[in-house]
């Protein structure tokens, strides 16, 4: 069985989680800059001399999937990402992935993995 673990994390934890990653074999995941929507109000910004505070928090969504067993070990590693452990330090979502399918060239066929 298969797990899909999203994340939401702080731009400067990417580079400990994904050393920690590949040290635990995972070499693949997907990486996208997202604004989130925070309780608590984002980081105060100056715009043509103004300063303005947005509602919105940078932050870094990643995706990964990896095989069941290994999914406590890659929950703990995001977790332990930031020792600062305070309100808004990301979130964790892990969802069961019931098929997969590769995509190659077409000679090969998609194959379910």
């Amino acid at each position: 069985m298969l797990k899909k673990i999203r994340a939401m994390i702080h731009l400067f934890e990417l580079d400990n989680v994904k050393e920690a990653f590949n040290d635990l074999g995972i070499k693949e995941m997907t990486v996208s800059k997202v604004q989130e929507l925070a309780v608590q109000k984002g980081q105060p910004m100056f715009f043509r001399g103004k300063k303005q505070t947005s509602d919105f928090q940078p932050e870094i969504r990643f995706e990964v999937v990896v095989e069941q067993e290994m999914a406590e070990k890659v929950i703990a590693i995001i977790q332990m990402a930031d020792s600062r452990r305070k309100v808004g330090d990301g979130k964790i979502f892990i969802q069961p992935i019931e098929t997969s399918v590769r995509i190659e060239p077409a000679l090969a066929g998609a194959t379910l993995v």
